[in-house]
């Protein structure tokens, strides 16, 4: 019967020998970066920062209810999003679809199936 170990498994020590404590860093692998000037905003001004967006961008959708909307996985509305072809914003530590580029993709839907093979004449 074959062994299920991953191709190429070696064990690290030989067996019987003690295993060695492993001292942590003190310090990080680099330099963290210094924070900007912005300061942390508190729940009421995330929540006024939230309702304005919504207002100005005719609501807010979460990534998953987008995708429900479009009927897709919502991996690919993460897809369009990184592609630049749905606009979101930043609110609560996750990223919101905006209500406009949800119905402007509803509005104007993409071609789907292949694209038709082009002629040559006279070449």
């Amino acid at each position: 019967m074959k062994s299920h170990k991953p191709v190429g498994w070696k064990s690290r020590r030989p067996v019987g020998e003690p295993v060695q404590a492993v001292e942590e860093p003190s310090g990080y692998l680099f330099d963290m970066p210094e924070r900007s000037g912005a300061r942390e905003l508190s729940g009421r001004e995330q929540m006024e920062a939230f309702e304005s967006d919504s207002r100005a961008f005719g609501g807010l959708f979460r990534v998953v209810d987008a995708a429900r909307v479009f009927g897709v996985a919502d991996g690919t509305v993460r897809t369009l999003i990184k592609r630049g072809r749905l606009q979101t914003v930043w609110h609560f530590g996750a990223e919101w679809v905006t209500g406009d580029a949800v119905r402007e993709r509803l509005a104007n839907p993409p071609k789907t199936g292949r694209p038709r093979k082009r002629v040559v004449v006279g070449a």
